[in-house]
């Protein structure tokens, strides 16, 4: 009996004997590192650099590039560093070139560069002087812009005018066989719903393929009013009969309806419009003309003919 509890209290020492020297073991590996951490440390560091404002009149088919940085850091400053991802962005629209390279000087930028960075600014040092981004010229034309802008009326509006656009061309960069196929620019396909009022607003442009745009989006002007309705009846004109036949006309007029502004409902007059049936429309046994208008204001719209058809009795 004396001799079992004799080796359980021998187990139970040399337990307690392993776990202290793990604890002990554990407790001097943390110290170890804090003071290893805690020592200043001398490394180079890649950062990664992002391009941003990509001048409109030269290609660069670099997006970035990276930047070396000799630090004086903590190893705490350094894990804490390394352990998240990190980066720079330099503007390019604006930077001095020579021939080849826009130039990025660092040591101008030092502050700029890295105040967003986890590391001390008076201990950091750029490697080099510089970055140097080759690029090449692009080729530039101006092109005209075309409207893709539909407008729905309001009941009782319209716009004597078309869509004002008040950039009505721009200029667009790239290489020359790119250029050479562009001859216009759009806008993007947009629609105003019944519309009532003078309009001014902006409108994106559709980016052409492998072009650049030097702005993207423009303004256009509407200018609306109040449309009615009014009618007159006109005579018909017969023109370019031969000199030896004589043609009646029945019926002799027409009615024409149209929409006009209210602002100009009292200068429309009969003089303004011209109706005629030219002869030479005469399809060979055809017993009638089809009636066209040859002269009208240019501020009515949507101008209706009734009848379609006149019927005719040749003289000779």
């Amino acid at each position: 009996m004396a001799s079992q509890i004799k080796k359980i209290l021998k187990s139970e020492f040399k337990k307690a004997n392993f776990k202290s020297f793990l604890f002990f073991l554990l407790f001097s590996s943390v110290i170890w590192l804090i003071v290893q951490f805690s020592q200043q440390y001398t490394e180079i560091l890649e950062i990664p650099v992002k391009y941003e404002n990509f001048p409109q009149d030269k290609l660069i088919k670099e997006k970035g590039s990276t930047l070396e940085i000799r630090v004086q850091q903590s190893g705490f400053q350094l894990a804490w560093f390394k352990l998240f991802a990190h980066e720079v962005k330099i503007d390019l629209a604006e930077l001095p070139t020579d021939s080849i390279y826009l130039k990025y000087n660092l040591l101008e930028n030092h502050y700029n560069l890295v105040k967003n960075l986890p590391i001390d600014l008076n201990k950091a040092e750029f490697l080099e002087k510089e970055i140097l981004i080759p690029f090449q010229m692009k080729s530039v034309k101006k092109v005209p812009v075309i409207s893709k802008i539909e407008i729905n009326y309001a009941p009782g509006f319209s716009a004597e005018e078309e869509i004002t656009l008040l950039t009505d061309s721009i200029q667009i960069s790239g290489a020359q066989p790119v250029l050479d196929s562009i001859q216009e620019v759009y806008t993007k396909a947009v629609t105003f719903d019944d519309v009532k009022e003078d309009l001014l607003e902006e409108v994106s442009l559709e980016k052409p393929e492998k072009a650049s745009l030097y702005q993207d989006k423009i303004h256009f002007r509407l200018e609306v009013e109040k449309f009615t309705e009014r009618k007159m009846n006109l005579p018909i004109e017969v023109v370019n009969a031969p000199p030896n036949i004589q043609i009646s006309l029945y019926p002799s007029e027409v009615e024409l309806s149209f929409k006009v502004s209210l602002a100009k409902y009292n200068l429309v007059e009969p003089l303004d419009f011209q109706v005629v049936c030219d002869y030479k429309d005469l399809m060979d046994d055809q017993e009638f003309f089809v009636p066209k208008i040859i002269q009208k204001p240019d501020y009515v719209q949507g101008i209706h003919i009734s009848p379609r058809t006149i019927e005719y009795i040749i003289k000779k």
